[in-house]
């Protein structure tokens, strides 16, 4: 799963670069409404000329842009469904379309916020729980690690540590 979703972010990344996720959902054609709410975190609604997500401002910064990019990835992924995610579903959900869409998100935020991977010393658990992306998703990431050591940091394109220093 890890290689196939790392394709699709990095198709995405070679058409439109590494933007910030609301130039993304511009660039999808994904309209952004911020709706102050406590227990619906996004909501994806397909439509034929784009979608609308819902994101509550409510999040701090890097939860809601953990959400919006999730909500992209259902656009990229998987067009034509409309989901309505609360914090209990959305964020411990194991269903299909939520752990690629998490992995999506996950994966793109780790290419776009090498500095913040970084602080989370490469730990996808701790940097997944900073953006509010699913521990499911973080634990593909981190079998992937485990199971190819530095070279998925090369992958996500970070300058490999030396063999001798590295820690999984």
């Amino acid at each position: 799963m890890f290689s196939r979703i790392f394709k699709q972010v990095s198709d995405l990344i070679s058409r439109c670069g590494l933007l910030h996720p609301r130039e993304l959902a511009d660039y999808c054609d994904v309209n952004v409404l911020y709706v102050p709410t406590k227990r619906l975190r996004g909501s994806f609604i397909d439509i034929p000329d784009g979608a609308i997500v819902v994101v509550s401002p409510l999040l701090p910064r890097f939860k809601r842009y953990g959400i919006l990019l999730h909500e992209v990835a259902h656009k990229i992924l998987h067009p034509g469904t409309n989901r309505f995610m609360d914090h209990a579903y959305i964020r411990y959900s194991c269903g299909k379309y939520e752990l690629e869409a998490h992995l999506f998100a996950l994966i793109y935020a780790v290419l776009w916020d090498k500095e913040g991977f970084e602080e989370c010393e490469y730990d996808p658990h701790r940097f997944a729980d900073k953006y509010g992306l699913s521990p499911q998703a973080a634990d593909v990431v981190a079998r992937e690690i485990e199971v190819r050591g530095p070279e998925v940091l090369k992958t996500l394109g970070y300058k490999v540590p030396d063999p001798e220093d590295w820690v999984p």
